[in-house]
C-alpha cells in the first residue's frame, strides 16, 4: 500500500538559505508549445521553451533583518535569484534563476512575524 501524502507548509530558498515556510502557493509550469493546426486540422503541439512562475501568499520568514532576507536583495538590486520549493515529503524542487517582480511584506506585532507575499518568474526548473 502506498505511503499517505502529507501536506505541510511548503519551504522556500533563495540562493540556497531558506527563507521559511509558506501556507500558501502556487507553482504554474508552462511548456511553450502551442497547437500546430493546417488544413487538414490539428496535428500535434510544437517544442516551446518552459516557463515557470511561482507565487508566494504568506511565506514566514525565519528573520526579521531584511538584509538576510536575499529574495528582497534580489529585488532590490534587480538580479535573478536561484529559487528552490520544497513541495512534499522534503523534496526540493530546483526552480533556476528566477526574477522577482513583485514583492509585499505584511507585519504582525502580536505574532512578531513578517509576512512575505512575491512572484517570480523564470525558465525550465533543473531537476529536482
Amino acid at each position: 500500500m502506498p505511503e499517505p501524502l502529507v501536506f505541510k507548509n511548503a519551504s522556500v530558498y533563495g540562493d540556497d538559505t531558506k527563507h521559511g515556510l509558506c501556507t500558501k502557493a502556487t507553482l504554474d509550469l508552462n511548456s511553450g508549445g502551442e497547437a500546430q493546426i493546417t488544413d487538414d486540422g490539428w496535428q500535434g503541439h510544437s517544442n516551446g521553451k518552459h516557463t515557470s512562475k511561482l507565487t508566494v501568499d504568506s511565506l514566514v520568514c525565519q528573520t526579521t533583518r531584511l538584509e538576510q532576507i536575499k529574495i528582497y536583495q534580489a529585488w532590490k538590486n534587480s538580479k535573478y535569484i536561484a529559487m528552490g520549493f520544497g513541495i512534499v515529503h522534503g523534496q526540493l524542487l530546483k526552480l533556476g534563476k528566477m526574477k522577482i517582480n513583485t514583492l509585499k511584506y505584511d507585519t504582525d506585532a502580536v505574532k512578531g512575524t513578517i509576512t512575505l507575499n512575491f512572484d517570480a518568474e523564470g525558465g525550465k526548473p533543473e531537476e529536482g
